[in-house]
């Protein structure tokens, strides 16, 4: 599901020539820096969400009672990107939050099939049912 690379940060902020050169490598190939089409985490990596979520080790409860007693509410705009925006849910995900997604209108059917199966693989995942076509870096009103 995601690609890893090995590197040494620590040597990285020592100024290891050998990490910066296997570095500068990475970042001259695009084809080593690959990130999943919308079409594969639509189908490869939501297609089943038992192995997904195990995959990724989605915590199943909260982390401490604090938590459970002060869920939060996410509301997130999304428009491209799923593997980026699927990184970012892990990153925040827990299980007593709730979670509204909106896709803009404009995006593509590949990305939008995407989070529609993202939040069909979590009970307190949602789609936002007025979806809108959203005017990025610009103020809009309805």
């Amino acid at each position: 599901m995601h690609r890893y690379y090995y590197v040494n940060c620590s040597a990285v902020f020592a100024g290891d020539q050998n990490e910066l050169k296997k570095i500068e490598t990475l970042l001259k190939d695009p084809a080593e820096i690959r990130i999943p089409s919308d079409a594969a985490v639509a189908d490869n990596w939501l297609g089943d969400c038992g192995r997904y979520k195990r995959y990724r080790d989605y915590p199943n409860t909260p982390l401490s009672k604090e938590e459970a007693d002060f869920p939060i509410a996410y509301s997130i705009v999304v428009h491209k990107d799923a593997a980026q925006v699927e990184r970012l849910f892990r990153s925040i995900y827990q299980p007593q939050n709730v979670y509204c997604i909106h896709v803009d209108l404009k995006s593509k059917p590949n990305f939008t099939r995407a989070i529609e199966n993202l939040a069909h693989c979590f009970d307190n995942v949602f789609i936002a049912s007025n979806i809108e076509s959203v005017g990025w870096g610009q103020l809009s009103f309805s």
